[in-house]
């Protein structure tokens, strides 16, 4: 605080400033509940300091939106339309006036400031679950056991500056009131609480933010902060000392003099000027100024520290939260390098903190259906298409039972499969060819090979598994092969082939009667729809390059498929229509629903 101080041989004012000591994180047993803090108030410091500090909540905000930004999902698939009503009764109906996605975006912040989420867990008069609410984390305080929580909004009151001291008899408050800690097995359950805090080691009961280690950083931010506001308010204008050196007035001399000067050469909060007098220096006045050093040069340097500091201490790289570093280069591919840093690090583990309370609770509904938290892209800035369905893929497979994930793994080759982890990018590869076939020339570059197939017979088709690995000259002469010898079976059991030679029986007078000649049988290739693939979505469509293949009707060669791949720039056999999203779920295939058929096919007639 300010003080005055005056001499007999000179009136000044002197501005003392006294150090503010940071508050102490400790657990204190009081009552029956132990104190948050040394003054039972840590948690609303904390909020004073997400308030106050600009880097703090931008950090904590863009955190809580990468956590649960784009809400619930869950794997319809494995869900009887039953269940799913069920769960969508869940997502919003069962948690007071808000919706799953509003409490989770509660639970998160809290997670984010303290480390740590509560909720209230209501039952009905027949013990069944009825209702889970958010609850203020930063208003719950614990028995030394865990076993009673004490709630109350009021656990300081404020003294005549605004300064919080603590309550010391919380419980004659009206929203006073004490939790059972949640027990899901309990006989006589009412209204319980579930309480989660994140282990800190020698914590025995409360939690430690994660960023605990920049606490004393991101006070520095507000010191910050506080003096760049005065410098501003001040206009950076220098003080003025006027020194009069023929005497110390009385107090009301030295007043009316002030009043002049001020009425005189200041304007409205401009009075930027110290009187001084004094006995020395004979008689007369002087005017000097109070030159500004160079502090402002070492603010500057202490406010780059702290921002990286506060930065590390969040596990966050400032360029996912809008801010970016002189010099830096290559700036798409370093945001997809630290959002998959970030996202798989930090943000996956935190959402499984969340999602693993929610499908505690879904699952004492009766429910049976996991719900997960999906994927965030960074803030303003989309990733490409691959990369994301990448994230996307990998997460859904994680989701799934090991057998079906092991069925879609199956069908993926060995080089789509280590793109899906980041040695060899096929998803990226795939989606730039994507776009390139989508374009009207290379359309029209389809449409100009192959033949028509009314011009010619199938004998026989089915799917090609494509691999790079594939060797196209055995894979067709097994594949005609396959139908001779299906030929030979025909003659000799059912007296003929249907469509090429009708015959009775085959003696040897009818065949020599016969004029035969051997049809040419060639392999040729057609763009279809896989029988596997599921209906396209109500209002969905097929792309543009899979519309017009399935309009021409062509049947192509070998060789005009790999010339294709030639001028597309990559694997037209692979790449297909492109990435696919199964219908209702958030799976990504490497494929779209269509695919390669071959097809044994002759030309014209096989008799003359």
């Amino acid at each position: 605080m300010a003080e005055l101080t005056n001499t007999p041989t000179a009136s000044q004012r002197f501005l003392t400033f006294g150090n503010q000591d940071l508050p102490a994180f400790v657990e204190k047993k009081d009552k029956h509940y132990v104190l948050f803090g040394q003054f039972n108030d840590y948690p609303y410091y904390l909020i004073d300091l997400y308030t106050r500090s600009a880097y703090h909540k931008t950090i904590i905000d863009q955190k809580v939106r990468y956590l649960v930004g784009n809400g619930w999902t869950y794997d319809s698939r494995t869900a009887t339309v039953q269940k799913q009503s069920m769960v969508n009764d869940f997502l919003t109906k069962n948690f007071g006036n808000e919706t799953l996605n509003q409490a989770s975006q509660k639970w998160a912040n809290d997670l984010e400031l303290f480390n740590g989420m509560a909720a209230e867990v209501i039952y009905n008069k027949g013990g069944s679950l009825s209702q889970i609410n958010y609850i203020d984390f930063a208003n719950i305080r614990s028995s030394p056991d865990k076993k009673k929580y004490y709630y109350t909004s009021r656990w300081y009151t404020l003294d005549g500056v605004g300064n919080r001291k603590m309550n010391k008899n919380p419980e004659n408050e009206p929203d006073y009131k004490v939790f059972d800690a949640y027990d899901k097995e309990a006989t006589n359950k009412k209204s319980q609480l579930y309480y989660f805090s994140v282990y800190h080691p020698n914590q025995q009961v409360y939690p430690l933010p994660s960023y605990s280690g920049a606490v004393i950083w991101i006070n520095v931010d507000i010191a910050l902060s506080d003096f760049h506001y005065h410098n501003i308010k001040n206009g950076f204008i220098p003080a003025h000392i006027i020194n009069f050196y023929n005497g110390v007035p009385d107090e009301i001399k030295q007043e009316e003099i002030e009043n002049r000067i001020i009425e005189k050469f200041t304007g409205e909060k401009g009075q930027r000027i110290i009187l001084n007098f004094a006995m020395s220096k004979e008689t007369g006045t002087d005017v000097q100024t109070l030159a500004m050093s160079d502090i402002d040069k070492q603010y500057i340097e202490v406010a780059k520290q702290s921002e990286t500091k506060i930065f590390s201490a969040h596990f966050a790289n400032p360029i996912l939260f809008g801010i970016a570093r002189e010099g830096a280069l290559g700036m798409r591919t370093e945001i997809e390098i630290a959002h998959n840093e970030f996202n798989q690090m930090y943000i996956i583990p935190r959402q499984k903190l969340i999602e693993d309370m929610v499908n505690m609770f879904i699952g004492d509904f009766g429910i049976g259906v996991d719900l997960r938290l999906k994927t965030v892209q960074p803030l303003g800035f989309t990733l490409p298409n691959a990369s994301q369905k990448t994230i996307d893929t990998i997460q859904a497979l994680n989701s799934l039972p090991q057998s079906v994930a092991q069925k879609i793994l199956d069908s993926m080759s060995a080089s789509q499969i280590l793109g899906l982890i980041g040695i060899e990018s096929e998803a990226t590869e795939t989606t730039s060819i994507q776009a390139h076939f989508n374009s009207q020339a290379n359309i029209d570059m389809f449409l100009r090979c192959g033949v028509s197939k009314a011009d010619y017979t199938i004998l026989k088709t089915e799917s090609l598994k494509f691999t790079e690995e594939l060797d196209f000259d055995k894979y067709e002469s097994d594949f005609v092969s396959s139908y001779m010898n299906f030929a030979e079976e025909k003659i000799s059991t059912k007296g003929g082939i249907e469509g090429d030679i009708i015959i009775s029986q085959p003696t040897k007078s009818e065949i020599a009667k016969a004029d035969i000649q051997q049809p040419e049988l060639v392999v040729l290739y057609s763009y279809e729809l896989s029988p596997e693939s599921p209906p396209l979505a109500v209002g969905g469509v097929s792309r543009e390059f899979c519309v017009k293949l399935m309009e021409a009707g062509k049947l192509y060669t070998r060789a005009e498929i790999n010339n294709m791949s030639n001028e597309a720039g990559g694997s037209v056999w692979l790449m297909r229509g492109g990435w696919y999203t199964r219908p209702d779920t958030t799976i990504h295939v490497p494929h779209c629903r269509h695919e390669w058929q071959s097809n044994l096919v002759k030309k014209g007639s096989t008799r003359k």
